[in-house]
């Protein structure tokens, strides 16, 4: 034990330095000081027993008639039998004064101290503690320099470490904000920074077991509600990607509704494997089994919806609703042809070359249905007297129109029967007997 004193009075003033020796013994287990005339510190309790789990005394120092002034306050002092006590540890600065009607003790977190600097004074030395909102001076003989450093050391790690922990705190409070209103961009990064910031505090403060205590706790207490909110922010973005998707499915954007039922799943799973209460795995679970169920359906369902429109196109006779129906079909059809081109691995249940084979059908169908409308549309003209030069260009022209561009375009096989076909129903100018080519009537006869 290394204690630095001199006589004043009678009595013994000094700095107990713990680095140099074990906590075991006087000042914190003794209930006096050592000296010539062995006054105690204090009354109620020896000092170690104000100590917390792991705190780790640093400096111990005393004064027998000064106690602890606190600026702008109130002076305590000990009386004529005690001591006035300062104990530096890894976590505050302990006075405490020694009375006989009862002990005071005044706590100073370490968190809130500005500023530890010494006084010279023309017998001993005083030890200033600054904080926000006052400052402590305890008088004491000895060489306070070792306190004052150490003093400083510990509290730029308490500075350092607190300032990590608030800036990670007020980035959780903004994630929290921006996942609540259902804004993930750019979460990920924040995630990241609040990880490194409390991985910087714990570095920081993993040579200081008492702040490691207390500042550790509130890591950890920081560190749950991230993994909370990490599991929730997964969760809410599966969410908000599913609902996309079905709004693409409805829209017909059906490879990038397949994207969003995959990154929901996905990110389903992720909120899973997050070690957190909510929401809970059977909920998780729960919503992921419906977008696999989603997804299984989306995959079958272009070719379905294909067949579908086939079915319904070959059993209508109607001859407007046939087209639209081929149209339908032939549309559907396309879609199948081109999804999942290019990709190693297809998601949708397309046989490609099925596909390829239903949509020329569906062409074809469509080139026929447009003739059939034609056909239907001039046996009308001609059974009610009309013809082109007495009216606009009539519907069975515009079929055979979109028939030749459809032939043109898709099955140039089929043109020259379109081509036949309007030579034979659609007249292009009357015959110098009077008669519509084809037609059968004569002008007078309409």
């Amino acid at each position: 034990m290394s204690i630095r004193w001199v006589h004043l009075g009678g009595y013994v003033q000094g700095v107990i330095d713990f680095s140099e020796r074990g906590l075991d013994g006087a000042p914190l287990t003794a209930t006096e000081t050592d000296g010539l005339l062995g006054r105690p510190l204090l009354a109620d309790r020896p000092l170690v027993t104000y100590l917390r789990a792991a705190e780790q005394p640093q400096f111990c120092l005393w004064n027998h008639r000064n106690g602890v002034v606190v600026e702008g306050r109130q002076a305590y002092r000990p009386d004529r039998w005690h001591a006035g006590v300062a104990l530096l540890t890894d976590c505050r600065i302990l006075f405490a004064v020694g009375r006989t009607d009862g002990d005071r003790t005044i706590p100073v977190g370490l968190s809130d101290v500005r500023d530890v600097s010494i006084e010279n004074r023309l017998l001993g030395e005083t030890l200033l503690v600054e904080t926000a909102d006052t400052t402590y001076r305890f008088p004491c003989w000895g060489n306070l320099d070792p306190v004052r450093e150490r003093a400083s050391q510990l509290v730029e790690t308490w500075r350092t470490a607190g300032d990590h922990l608030d800036r990670a705190r007020r980035i959780l409070d903004r994630l929290e904000e921006r996942i609540g209103r259902g804004d993930g961009s750019g979460t990920c990064s924040l995630f990241e920074t609040v990880e490194d910031e409390l991985d910087t505090a714990s570095e920081i403060i993993s040579s200081s077991p008492g702040a490691d205590a207390v500042l550790g706790e509130e890591i950890t207490t920081v560190r749950n509600d991230l993994t909370a909110l990490r599991r929730q922010a997964h969760a809410t973005r599966a969410d908000h990607l599913f609902e996309r998707a079905e709004r693409r499915w409805d829209d017909r954007k059906l490879e990038a509704a397949f994207d969003d039922l995959e990154a929901a799943r996905d990110a389903y799973s992720r909120a899973i494997e997050v070690d957190a209460e909510k929401p809970s795995d059977e909920e998780l679970i729960q919503r992921r089994d419906t977008v696999l169920a989603d997804r299984r359906r989306l995959a079958s369902a272009p070719l379905e919806a294909a067949e579908f429109a086939r079915e319904v196109a070959a059993a209508t006779e109607d001859p407007e609703a046939a087209i639209r129906w081929w149209k339908t079909t032939m549309n559907r059809y396309e879609i199948v042809y081109t999804l999942d081109w290019g990709r190693d691995r297809p998601r949708f249940d397309v046989d490609r070359e099925k596909a390829r084979d239903a949509l020329e059908a569906a062409v074809r169908n469509l080139v026929e249905a447009y003739c059939r409308g034609a056909c239907e549309y001039a046996n009308e003209n001609v059974a009610t007297h009309r013809s082109d030069t007495q009216t606009p260009p009539d519907r069975a022209t515009e079929l055979l129109d979109g028939a030749d561009a459809l032939a043109r375009e898709r099955v140039p096989d089929m043109r020259e029967d379109v081509r036949s076909l309007r030579n034979d129903i659609i007249p292009e100018e009357s015959t110098t007997d009077g008669r519509l080519p084809g037609s059968g009537v004569t002008a007078d006869d309409r």
